[in-house]
């Protein structure tokens, strides 16, 4: 079953939410890492029993276990440890590790490396170096801990072991560095920044794009035909390995291809193999990534700090932290930011008319296992807000508005505007606003 089909299953229980916890591989589904789960485990209040007992032939198992549906499953008088995830409360995720290595399956490694990787990186998307809270778990399970050193350490450890795993596996290989479709001026630097650092280290790289879907974005366009003077090799996916930049799916590519990814966008879990960490730019990332062991040139470290200029809004998004002010200070940019803004900061052309803005400002998201298409308009007035809003509306899609002048963010889905009193460009910070306003809404219609 996919996420869909559980919540469908569990609206037709009709229990409170209050009254039970989603465990096991079930709670792993509702947060995005699995794509699939074979049945349902509920851990029940002894009022949400009284509930089933009435409704349905529930047949007792051992340990206080009943099967309710031939997909739904429940124990009554567990007491999980639990977070809140959107609408339903999940069994918390270091517990259900916890169980998934105790059980010593051969068919749960996979698994294990998954959870491991969203252990690892679920509380990076604001503070990327927020430690995982303690909630009084023994991290000695993990298999890169030693008990010897601090958490900061293992973490360390586990990042240089998956740099280390994709490195690897470029051994003996010609390796394409590639970042997304219709790239930006972040995903060409961070593709050609990491080919010369490979090539640095023996590996066949080559700086690609490909053959369909290569042209620059519209925004970045004239950054990238003043400022970056390299012509990336056009290629065919076929018969090729690849390290992804800049995003972590697979965009028609099959997953035997990939090697891994360098990304600071949410991990997908479409490969393996994926070094992700909320940095304002892909390309500051592999900067602080491997400053320590290559010698960058003045030239890289100036197209570092243009593109993370073009990913930051020029230093004006919300993902711009203290941390990513730091490394871009080391980056020693001797052009004025402000004047480069002016220069390159493309905002929205509204000469073009909403139909034209909405095809080639529109991007596709899964969130929740539900498609949402999010365009996005930078302005320096609000002129024509309600136009694109009714458009949003006719459309059914995410609008996004940013208002550099003001420094306010509109945002609109679903029948619903949202005004803020400060700049956020970053989608991914949206979906977790719209998330929690929606919560509240839930709560207050209790």
């Amino acid at each position: 079953m996919d996420k869909n089909e559980v919540i469908k299953l569990l609206e037709e229980l009709n229990l409170d939410k209050e009254e039970y916890v989603i465990l096991s591989s079930g709670s792993a589904l509702m947060r995005g890492i699995y794509q699939k789960c074979g049945d349902i485990d509920l851990a029940i209040s002894d009022k949400a029993f009284e509930y089933l007992k009435e409704k349905y032939n529930l047949i007792p198992k051992d340990n206080n276990w009943y099967t309710v549906t031939d997909k739904i499953e429940c124990v009554v008088g567990d007491n999980p440890k639990k977070e809140k995830v959107g609408d339903y409360y999940l069994q918390d995720i270091l517990e259900y590790y916890e169980f998934v290595k105790s059980r010593n399956r051969d068919k749960d490694k996979e698994r294990i490396k998954i959870l491991e990787r969203y252990i690892y990186y679920k509380d990076n998307v604001q503070d990327r170096y927020k430690l995982i809270e303690e909630r009084n778990h023994n991290y000695e399970r993990f298999p890169l801990y030693d008990s010897s050193i601090s958490f900061d350490e293992f973490r360390s450890n586990l990042l240089e072991s998956e740099i280390n795993t994709i490195l690897s596996s470029c051994k003996d290989k010609e390796v394409y560095i590639l970042g997304h479709n219709n790239p930006d001026a972040d995903s060409i630097v961070s593709s050609y920044v990491l080919t010369n650092i490979l090539k640095s280290m023996g590996i066949k790289a080559h700086f690609c794009i490909l053959d369909k879907n290569y042209d620059y974005t519209f925004h970045d366009k004239k950054l990238l035909e003043e400022k970056f003077p390299y012509e990336p090799e056009i290629v065919n996916s076929k018969d090729k390995y690849f390290i992804l930049v800049d995003h972590n799916d697979l965009q028609g590519l099959n997953k035997e291809q990939v090697l891994g990814a360098f990304d600071h966008h949410v991990i997908k879990y479409e490969i393996d193999n994926i070094v992700e960490i909320e940095y304002s730019s892909t390309s500051l990332l592999i900067y602080d990534l491997f400053k320590d062991k290559y010698n960058f040139s003045e030239e890289e470290k100036y197209l570092i700090a243009l593109a993370t200029l073009s990913d930051s809004d020029y230093l004006t998004s919300s993902r711009f932290t203290e941390e990513d002010r730091r490394l871009f200070n080391e980056l020693d940019l001797k052009e004025d930011v402000k004047e480069l803004q002016r220069k390159y900061f493309i905002t929205t052309d509204f000469s073009l008319g909403v139909d034209k803005n909405f095809e080639i400002n529109k991007k596709e998201y899964l969130r929740n296992n539900k498609k949402i298409t999010r365009i996005q308009i930078t302005s320096y007035d609000d002129n024509y807000l309600d136009e694109y809003i009714n458009k949003a509306k006719e459309l059914d899609y995410l609008l996004i508005w940013v208002n550099y002048e003001d420094n306010t963010t509109t945002i609109y889905y679903e029948d619903r505007v949202i005004h803020l009193d400060y700049l956020l460009s970053s989608t991914y910070l949206v979906f977790e606003l719209l998330e929690k306003e929606k919560e509240k809404t839930r709560v207050r219609s209790k």
